[in-house]
């Protein structure tokens, strides 16, 4: 199914035209501009273009982030849900480098709440926080930076907590 830039490819499909709304199976494949989605099962609303998907992988051209989850569903026009998966700039095959969460709610257009997430290194973990606020606007932005600690026989102590300032 295709239409302008967008297209639907589907082992299996059914449309339900009153509804709108798309029930796709096998090797579920949508394409929105340059920005894509794939799964196993996906129910999807074409006019709102919000919908679930099982078992998915999503790739956003815009930020270079592809974002894998058990389940993932688009609520509106910025918004999804996602659970158990992760998320990364590399190959999602085999990423250098990711995030792998429990929970997620993203605004594309905002912030990124991540509920019991892990910073992975190849297979190493090496962060792990039960919440987290992952900003997702393009535009840059105040706030702080990655705190740095440390202690010396000269110095003593010493705990620095930079500060970005977007003036």
């Amino acid at each position: 199914i295709s239409s302008g830039d967008r297209l639907i490819k589907a082992d299996w499909a059914r449309l339900d035209a009153g509804r709108q709304e798309a029930d796709l199976k096998g090797s579920v494949f949508l394409k929105y501009g340059n920005d894509w989605l794939k799964g196993e099962h996906v129910v999807w609303n074409l006019e709102n273009e919000t919908g679930q998907v099982d078992n998915g992988l999503i790739y956003f051209s815009e930020n270079h982030f592809y974002v894998q989850g058990r389940l993932i569903a688009k609520t509106g026009p910025t918004e999804y849900h996602l659970s158990d998966g992760f998320l990364t700039a590399c190959d999602p095959e085999n990423p250098d480098w990711s995030l792998r969460y429990k929970e997620m709610n993203v605004d594309t257009n905002k912030v990124a709440w991540v509920k019991h997430s892990s910073f992975w290194a190849k297979n190493i973990p090496l962060l792990y926080t039960p919440i987290a606020a992952l900003p997702i606007e393009q535009e840059r932005q105040s706030g702080f930076l990655m705190p740095w600690a440390g202690s010396s026989r000269v110095n003593g102590i010493e705990i620095e907590l930079p500060y970005f300032w977007a003036i």
